[in-house]
């Protein structure tokens, strides 16, 4: 299984929240991939809108995130 995050960071606690994620991801042996947003905050492979490939998609922020990333996922049949 591969795990997408697609964070924002302008909601308040989206930094430790993603933090814990990963390092919850790392010890359970589940791979992971980041939006391009995240890629200066966290180490790992990266994703655009446009190219991902994942099997379900975590969404840390409000009604809005989603809603920046729901059409890219129903697209490719991917649950958030």
């Amino acid at each position: 299984m591969k795990v997408g995050i697609y964070t924002n960071f302008n909601k308040p606690q989206a930094f430790n929240v993603t933090s814990h994620l990963i390092d919850s991801l790392k010890k359970n042996g589940i791979e992971y991939c980041l939006h391009e947003s995240l890629k200066d905050k966290f180490e790992g492979e990266v994703f655009s809108h446009e190219n991902f490939n994942c099997d379900i998609m975590f969404t840390l922020g409000g009604d809005g995130t989603i809603l920046r990333i729901v059409r890219h996922c129903a697209q490719k049949n991917i649950p958030i």
